[in-house]
């Protein structure tokens, strides 16, 4: 056996044994990172997307690259942020808004040693965090996206105002009924005030269903609000979807 055949059989475990040494969290990252992009993979090639909380566009790239027929949202509500976005995807709309239940403006922390924590409200913040305030505008989903524009795919990372994003996305997402990739977890959820029953119950009464990524890809049933309750003492990234 050739040695560039041995090294493509041994790097799958190479790469598991390094994936073990290093915190569940980032394993877990990494993990949601790959389903992520395995389900913008299965959408169909005119798709249409939606990024919410687009940061620096690790995942906005794979759906330009996946889905090369389709159109294309992005927000961001950093301006310096939102406009690294358009120079570098200039074939996406990309607003500068943070996106919640309410319009008008509001103040926005932005975590500087750690940008993806930056969000509507503070959380608890690693220590030596500087955390800079600013103020933006805030608007609906619903009213920024055209009426009659069918919603393929959203992914939705917002900090723990996820909850309030889809009450200010229900037109949509009756609507379109998309698939939803996102994120709730229990430090941004507790800012909010919100508890999986209640972003379960709103999902439900758009009509989608809620299952864990990995879940999803292997055509699962989706979960009842039990399980879901259970899945979030572990999990923090799941599908919403329409009933298959």
């Amino acid at each position: 056996m050739r040695m560039e055949q041995v090294k493509s059989y041994l790097r799958p475990v190479r790469n598991w044994l390094q994936d073990l040494t290093k915190p569940r969290v980032e394993r877990l990252n990494k993990k949601y990172d790959r389903d992520t992009v395995c389900i913008i993979a299965s959408l169909p090639n005119d798709a249409v997307c939606i990024d919410i909380g687009a940061s620096s566009g690790s995942i906005l790239k794979e759906m330009i690259h996946l889905v090369p027929r389709g159109r294309f949202f992005a927000f961001e509500a950093r301006p310096e942020a939102a406009q690294r976005l358009q120079e570098h995807f200039p074939e996406v709309e990309t607003h500068a808004v943070a996106l919640s239940n309410e319009v008008g403006t509001a103040t926005f922390h932005v975590v500087e040693e750690n940008l993806g924590y930056s969000g509507l409200r503070r959380q608890d913040y690693p220590g030596g965090s500087t955390v800079r305030e600013i103020t933006l505008p805030v608007d609906l989903l619903d009213n920024i996206i055209p009426h009659d524009l069918d919603i393929t795919f959203i992914k939705l990372d917002v900090e723990g105002a996820e909850y309030n994003v889809l009450q200010g996305a229900s037109e949509i997402c009756r609507r379109s009924r998309p698939l939803i990739v996102f994120e709730y977890g229990l430090a941004g959820r507790d800012n909010y005030s919100t508890t999986p029953a209640m972003i379960f119950n709103l999902l439900a009464s758009l009509g989608l269903k809620v299952s864990l990524l990995s879940a999803w890809l292997k055509g699962k049933h989706a979960m009842d609000l039990q399980t879901f309750e259970r899945a979030c003492h572990k999990h923090y990234y799941f599908a919403a979807h329409p009933p298959r």
